[in-house]
């Protein structure tokens, strides 16, 4: 048993993380500097007989089922268990944290650890009567955990004679583990785990909800269920381990991420939440395997993890698409924007050269127009080639309903957009066709207009016969959609990752292209798919048609047995 806190595992990670002897992210790096303050607080303690449970229970009772047999436990993983169960308020002597997020690529024993806690809470927690329920995104993925559990007990010498004894109880669905029962009349304990139902009711008395993989989940309801009937219990938790994904609109990224990285940043406080995050600090070094240890802590625990890691960066590299995502997303610990990736997040914001507006007053320009239904969001696209020597600058612009500001389903923030002035806002709950009209003809006068390409489908309604009026009626072209953008799309996304465009930063844009998958054709063509990609995209889709446009004018003539075409 250890004498201080200062011989603990938890200790030596948070040390030598701040100090930079071991590689963490800077959110890591903050809840290091984070615990350590807390180990100097007066209302705090660190609970040397909890830790010596805990050392016992994770690195001698509980047996890898591959290995068959006990491992110590990685500074990382005590970094977050010790302080869920060591770290005490001396008021009361209960633990200080209630919720737990934990997030880390896939492959780093998550799942194997949230087993170990679970089992932890039903033979050695606080509550003899404990209720320990076991989640996940679908009752199938809650029971690869209990399945877990299910191995580890009859693997580990200790709970293989609890269970010769009678002591543990295992129930079975369909030869898979799904309760697990603990009957100690001498301790007076009877504690249960079991695999969340699909349908939890009114989630019953859980003294520890355990949640594995939530990063698929439309919504919060399962574990607002579970927390719903904790309130009963002297020391509940909620422990959520997940990877990430790729939906940021989704609860787990937007709500419980989000949270977390305020909690680090110091935007909020919550004393009683533990946000643990390996995750790399900048997208663009997924593919740099020094910084890998940051999102896959196990590198050094776990020896084919390395070339494992090395190989499959190398195949998403050269294969792109969505291997390239997949491997982001298992392997590199990262979140993101769709489930295939066009263009790189990192790839756009290096198209950003700070042209000013007064640069492009009189420049020639071309235009693209995707008016979407009546109460959704609306893009205008205006595209000037070569405003600098080979840099093409793109402006927007977008409107969007109020209501659709107030009622917002998209999990971004439209009002912050309108307020910075990449949005403007309409009144009501459909988009007014009139002055959206009227908005790009006072833009459109300011420059010098070769083309307007829209699509068809509703431009017709106000916007064309007002800009004819106008006197654009010879600039008005329609643009074919689908796989008729395909040579703008190839050409288009050649420019941006030589960084020849200028996208000026414009988050509504970024978005868009972080949501757009393309669609891969028969002969080859690619182009958007609204139907698969992760939200709104028609940033994206004017701009596309602004360039089909600029491509059509601007093509040179093609010789196909002496007949001169035009693209």
């Amino acid at each position: 048993m250890i004498k201080s806190y200062k011989e603990s595992k938890s200790y030596e990670y948070a040390t030598k993380v701040v100090s930079g002897e071991l590689i963490a992210s800077k959110f890591i790096i903050l809840q290091a500097k984070s615990y350590l303050k807390d180990l100097e607080r007066k209302d705090l303690y660190f609970d040397l007989e909890w830790h010596n449970k805990v050392s016992l229970w994770f690195e001698k009772v509980c047996y890898v089922p591959e290995l068959n047999a006990p491992v110590d436990l990685p500074l990382h993983h005590a970094f977050w268990i010790e302080q869920i169960y060591c770290l005490r308020y001396r008021e009361n002597k209960r633990r200080k944290y209630k919720n737990v997020y934990m997030q880390v690529a896939r492959k780093q024993a998550k799942t194997f650890y949230a087993a170990i806690v679970a089992l932890f809470e039903l033979v050695w927690g606080a509550d003899k009567d404990a209720q320990i329920m076991c989640g996940a995104n679908s009752r199938d993925q809650a029971i690869i955990c209990t399945e877990m559990m299910g191995k580890i007990v009859k693997k580990s010498p200790i709970l293989k004679e609890y269970l010769d004894d009678g002591l543990l109880e295992v129930f079975t669905q369909k030869k898979k583990v799904t309760e697990i029962l603990y009957d100690n009349e001498d301790e007076g304990r009877l504690s249960r785990i079991e695999a969340m139902p699909r349908e939890p009711g009114d989630g019953g008395n859980p003294s520890a909800v355990i949640i594995d993989e939530l990063h698929e989940a439309k919504d919060l309801a399962l574990l607002e269920t579970m927390k719903s009937g904790q309130g009963l219990r002297k020391e509940p938790i909620v422990v959520i381990i997940t990877s990430p994904g790729h939906d940021k609109d989704a609860p787990c990224y937007s709500v419980l991420r989000d949270k977390a990285v305020k909690i680090l940043n110091g935007t909020i406080e919550d004393d009683r939440f533990l946000p643990i995050m390996f995750e790399l600090d900048n997208e663009a070094d997924w593919d740099n395997f020094d910084e890998l240890i940051k999102s896959n802590p196990m590198i050094p625990y776990i020896e084919p993890l390395a070339e494992q890691l090395r190989e499959r960066i190398k195949e998403a590299k050269n294969v792109g698409g969505a291997i390239e995502v997949s491997v982001k997303i298992k392997n590199c610990g990262i979140w993101v924007d769709a489930a295939q990736t066009w263009i790189q997040q990192e790839i756009l914001l290096a198209n950003d050269y700070g042209v000013t507006d007064e640069e492009l007053l009189g420049k020639e320009c071309y235009t693209g127009l995707d008016l979407a239904k009546a109460d959704d969001l609306n893009a205008f696209a205006i595209f000037f080639p070569n405003v600098r020597q080979d840099v093409h600058v793109v402006k927007m612009m977008f409107w969007i309903p109020k209501d659709k500001v107030n009622n917002n389903r998209d999990g971004v923030d439209y009002r912050k957009w309108v307020q910075q002035g990449l949005m403007i806002e309409q009144d009501g709950n459909v988009a007014d066709h009139v002055m959206i009209a009227r908005d790009i003809i006072a833009e459109v006068k300011k420059y010098n207009l070769m083309s307007f390409g829209f699509d068809s489908k509703y431009a017709i309604m106000a916007v064309l016969p007002m800009m004819a009026e106008a006197g654009y009626e010879d600039e008005l072209k329609p643009v074919g959609q689908g796989f008729k953008l395909s040579p703008a799309v190839v050409e288009m996304q050649n420019l941006i990752k030589r960084k020849h465009f200028d996208l000026r930063g414009n988050k509504v844009l970024l978005w868009n292209f972080a949501n757009t998958v393309m669609r891969l054709g028969e002969q080859g063509d690619q182009y958007p798919a609204k139907n698969k990609s992760g939200n709104k995209i028609d940033g994206v889709s004017a701009l596309l048609t602004a360039y089909t446009e600029y491509m059509r004018i601007n093509a040179d003539p093609i010789v196909h047995s002496g007949v001169i075409e035009v693209w």
